[in-house]
């Protein structure tokens, strides 16, 4: 009776445990190769872009990658860089724990991201394989 009284107490617990959800950075969602991000963004999912068409961050904004990877298999990649930087202060970077999953850039890009001349601007967090 009392290992039966422990498995209900413990099966209790964590069934009542708190699930911890994904926790991104930013106000708006990307999920496409042709955004253009203004203000705090956050990579909603992995996105394979086939276009050579990279994601814009403008005015200082951030872009969380949160754990998930933009990658190119397409030739015209090879002009444009995946992430450009066209402001200075912006912040490139996973908030997502490495040990769970590592966001990063993929693939056959001119530059995986193109900060340069852009002070203040930060990459964090991130894995890179060229193709």
């Amino acid at each position: 009776m009392l290992a039966r009284s422990l498995t209900m107490g413990l099966l209790g617990l964590v069934l009542l445990a708190p699930v911890e959800a994904l926790a991104c950075n930013g106000s708006v969602a990307i999920n496409s190769c042709t955004a253009s991000c203004s203000s705090n963004c956050y990579l909603l999912n992995n996105i394979n872009c086939t276009d050579g068409q990279g994601i814009e961050l403008n005015g200082g904004a951030d872009l969380d990658m949160c754990g998930h990877v933009i990658n190119c298999s397409a030739q015209y990649c090879v002009q444009k860089p995946a992430l450009q930087m066209n402001g200075n202060n912006s912040r490139v970077y996973s908030s997502v724990d490495p040990a769970t999953s590592v966001g990063g850039i993929t693939g056959i890009w001119l530059y995986g991201i193109d900060c340069e001349g852009r002070s203040g601007s930060r990459v964090d967090n991130l894995k890179f394989t060229g193709g």
